[in-house]
């Protein structure tokens, strides 16, 4: 639904409340985050490319295609039209790709890319002059701890991912004079329903490495079950939220996944390489 007032959202006093917008909050961690937020007495917007399929949620969701500029034009022109202002911007919406690096689509690893580096950026960059009317602006954007290595099949995730990173510790030091905060939240293994809507290269396109990518699916498939749930990443990021600064990074996850980045640093990295083609065989 994109008439904001249509939509019976607690909380709405617009002058007391930090007023949040998320990109991709139909589902997954986005969807965890908006309840969450708005049980804690945040003003929320969160925003889907369908919301008219999701009319039962209990804050606004509006329209907002991340890789398409009159969409975040739009969602701009919305938000000054409701709020004037904006406090906290959170760059969710994402897509995951999965496929060996060398037969990978040009299709795919485009959409891949504008979905999670270049639209999360202009949305970003859109977002700035009405971020910068608060008096403490925010900005989360939803990395991966999968961005700080280089993985088996998902070479291309993460690299968006550690790019993603890398942007937002340019844009922390560019934005401070502002009094604008940039942190990057890297969650491990999390349980959504990312693997429906996830890019893959088809099964008759991975030659030689089909037995080694069937192997790897399925070790990630039982990693999955046992993964974290979305509601675990929201409740970390509302504590953050709660601090006078946010930190620049931010790992949310198992001990191990929070290890594993420590442990490619302090390791020769051939012998890293090792540990991880072990692990997912």
């Amino acid at each position: 639904m994109t008439d904001i007032d249509s939509v019976n959202c607690p909380n709405f006093r617009h002058e007391l409340l930090k007023k949040v917008l998320l990109t991709g909050g139909s589902s997954g961690i986005g969807l965890a985050i908006c309840k969450l937020l708005t049980q804690k007495g945040y003003d929320v917007i969160g925003t889907a490319r369908n919301p008219e399929r999701h009319s039962e949620l209990s804050f606004p969701l509006i329209k907002l295609d991340v890789t398409s500029e009159d969409s975040i034009q739009e969602a701009v022109q919305l938000i000054s039209e409701r709020w004037g202002g904006l406090d906290i911007l959170i760059n969710n919406a994402g897509i995951g790709f999965m496929g060996p690096v060398a037969y990978s689509k040009s299709e795919h690893i485009k959409k891949a890319w504008e979905t999670n580096v270049f639209g999360l950026m202009q949305v970003t960059q859109e977002f700035l002059p009405l971020l910068q009317k608060s008096d403490s602006g925010k900005i989360i954007n939803i990395g991966s701890i999968g961005g700080k290595m280089g993985l088996p099949y998902r070479g291309w995730y993460s690299a968006a991912k550690g790019s993603l990173e890398i942007l937002g510790e340019s844009l922390a030091m560019e934005l401070k004079p502002f009094g604008i905060d940039v942190c990057t939240l890297l969650p491990g293994d999390v349980r959504t329903e990312i693997a429906a809507s996830r890019l893959e290269t088809k099964q008759e396109d991975l030659k030689e490495y089909e037995a080694s990518y069937m192997r790897m699916k399925e070790v990630l498939q039982d990693e999955m079950d046992q993964a974290m749930p979305a509601e675990k990443v929201a409740v970390k990021l509302e504590k953050l939220l709660r601090r006078k600064r946010l930190p620049l990074k931010y790992s949310v996850g198992s001990f191990l996944h929070k290890l594993t980045p420590i442990i490619k640093n302090l390791t020769p990295q051939r012998f890293f390489q090792w540990l991880i083609l072990r692990h997912y065989k």
